[in-house]
């Protein structure tokens, strides 16, 4: 009796080892295969974060784990993420960048994953436009790379395979009113992060720096960002997941996808106003009083063109020397065009019609500026009620950057004569019009739409009314 008595309760502990071990492995198959792929449709939700002991996070959709590369910064009791990119690593990111940010130098160490393209792989540079911008070190699958660097592309010698690019480089902020710019209040860190160039029918579309418009081209890719700067500055960027403090140094992680460009801003004492239209936050960092335009503007450009599908909208008010600008999931709006409701208006959904063309449906802003400037400008005009002219010259189809000699050209070829074309084909098509720009929403998103696939549209939806 005793004997059975010791089997059984040898068998019942035996079951319970093997319960627990299949239930461990279940947690480890559900937090492994649902990490970050760099394809999905969102960036990973923004929000309230839990820090458990074990160093997972909680948010809204339930346990996300932080990814392998980033595992010596699961914290608790206000320890710091310590991770940075690591040269001989892959990762699953098109951009995996750390950033360290002391006063105004900017330093740079980035993971580039590149695709197979031919004998030579181009990386875009687009903080060459706006600042110094110095390559420090640069290896290509483990091992030195050659490279030639021209202007604001890097063109990659014998990187035929594709792989990864590893890129350690540093840029000089500005003290003026710029893009890329540092003060004692705030940092501006916009269209600086190096990204694979796009290329067009198997060949790299050439880039390069110029004062007028907005010379800058990018594809679609997800980014993983460790940002770390002084404990006295807030960043705000798309997928923040993870803030911690040590010493004098915050550390912020975030993880995004489908982006362009990765627009960060950081600062002291912001009052950040934050409004909720569907999945959307619209965050007002310093621009409470465009709140009301930017949720009509997300409104009606999502009903005329197709939903917005990311999760965070940043607009910043901004201390830089354009009226408005547009990055992926942000905009910035001059401080002084806040004095003006009705400009005020006309610049926040100006700005945000270019998360549609510009974020979501891309275009080429260097060999064709007037594609998404043009189409922006009426589209602002027809939703704010104001006139745009019937007449316009035709020279700006066939104008890049470099063709124009000054502002005054540019906005009036690339905005108001562009505008009056868009205008017209509207007249013409009647509600067609809007039923094509649903079509290319469907069908270009995360994709770059250029006049001649413009012009097929118009050639399929002609004679519609």
């Amino acid at each position: 009796m005793g004997s059975n008595r010791r089997k059984k309760t040898l068998t019942i502990l035996l079951a319970a080892i093997l319960g627990e071990c299949a239930a461990l492995l279940l947690v480890v198959f559900v937090l492994t295969s649902f990490g970050p792929a760099g394809s999905g449709n969102y960036p990973v939700a923004a929000g309230p974060l839990h820090i458990e002991e074990n160093g997972g996070i909680l948010s809204g959709d339930g346990e996300y784990n932080l990814p392998e590369t980033i595992s010596g910064g699961r914290e608790t009791n206000n320890e710091t993420v310590d991770e940075t990119v690591r040269a001989s690593e892959n990762s699953a990111w098109d951009i995996d960048a750390t950033i360290e940010l002391v006063k105004n130098r900017v330093s740079v160490r980035e993971k580039i994953r590149l695709e197979a393209e031919g004998a030579n792989a181009v990386v875009y540079l687009p903080s060459a436009n706006k600042a110094d911008t110095v390559i420090k070190k640069m290896l290509y699958n483990g091992k030195t790379a050659v490279y030639d660097r021209k202007d604001t592309d890097i063109h990659i010698m014998d990187a035929e395979n594709g792989g990864y690019l590893y890129i350690e480089y540093e840029i000089l902020l500005s003290d003026k009113p710029e893009i890329l710019s540092y003060t004692s209040d705030s940092v501006l860190l916009t269209n600086f992060l190096a990204v694979p160039a796009v290329y067009k029918n198997n060949a790299p579309l050439p880039s390069y720096s110029y004062s007028l418009g907005d010379p800058y081209r990018y594809g679609i890719y997800s980014y993983r960002v460790l940002l770390k700067a002084p404990k006295e500055f807030t960043a705000y960027a798309p997928g923040k997941i993870l803030e911690t403090v040590k010493g004098s140094e915050k550390n912020t992680v975030f993880e995004a996808e489908n982006l362009r460009d990765f627009p960060v801003v950081l600062f002291k004492n912001a009052k950040v106003v934050t409004v909720k239209y569907g999945n959307t936050d619209i965050i007002h960092i310093n621009a409470e009083p465009a709140k009301n335009y930017s949720v009509s503007a997300v409104k009606q450009a999502s009903g005329l063109i197709g939903p917005y599908p990311f999760r965070e909208l940043f607009v910043v008010a901004a201390d830089f020397p354009l009226r408005g600008m547009e990055f992926s999931n942000m905009i910035f709006i001059s401080r002084d065009c806040f004095n003006d409701p009705s400009t005020l208006k006309r610049l926040v959904y100006h700005e945000i019609l270019h998360q549609w063309f510009y974020g979501i449906i891309g275009t080429d802003q260097i060999n064709e500026p007037f594609m998404d400037e043009g189409l922006v400008t009426y589209l602002t005009s027809y939703l704010c009620g104001d006139r745009t002219p019937s007449y316009y010259g035709k020279s700006f189809i066939n104008k890049s950057l470099k063709d124009y000699s000054s502002r005054a050209e540019y906005n009036q070829s690339a905005y108001a004569d562009a505008a009056g074309y868009f205008a017209q084909l509207h007249g013409k098509m009647g509600n067609a019009f809007f039923s094509m720009l649903k079509k290319i929403y469907n069908e270009k998103q995360y994709k770059i739409l250029y006049f001649e696939d413009f012009e097929r549209y118009l050639e399929e939806f002609s004679g519609r009314n």
